[in-house]
């Protein structure tokens, strides 16, 4: 039988787990930008950053590959990972990375369309090792 304390910690995991998430708040009216860690209710190591202008989204690819340790081989996955990020006059700002570069397009498109900013092409100029 399970005894109730532990039902607690799991509890409190899920809890952590569930509430987690990074946020990336773009003001555009006060020309702003907030970069946070949300956990459970709170804002955990905020980035304030300012800007003039916000000049594009670009999208790059990189190859990446990842070793995987198993009992009686070992193997290694290979493949393309497409990361998006919001270009300002100062600074560029990360929005997220995928292995499908179907998914990174529209979500960097539908920020795009928000944020009134051009969408650019891929780059094969970033190495991304997992």
């Amino acid at each position: 039988m399970i005894k109730w304390y532990v039902g607690i910690i799991f509890l409190m995991l899920a809890a952590l787990l569930l509430t987690s998430v990074y946020m990336l708040v773009i003001d555009v009216s006060s020309k702003r930008v907030e970069d946070y860690l949300y956990i459970l209710g709170m804002k955990k190591d905020l980035v304030t950053k300012d800007y003039s202008k916000l000049h594009h989204i670009s999208i790059k690819s990189g190859r990446y590959s990842q070793q995987l340790q198993l009992r009686a081989a070992s193997t290694i996955i290979e493949g393309t990972m497409y990361s998006a990020y919001l270009i300002s006059d100062q600074e560029s700002f990360y929005l997220g990375e995928s292995k499908s570069k179907k998914k990174i397009t529209k979500k960097a498109r539908d920020i795009a369309v928000k944020l009134n900013v051009q969408l650019k092409e891929l780059h094969e100029d970033i190495n991304t090792q997992h």
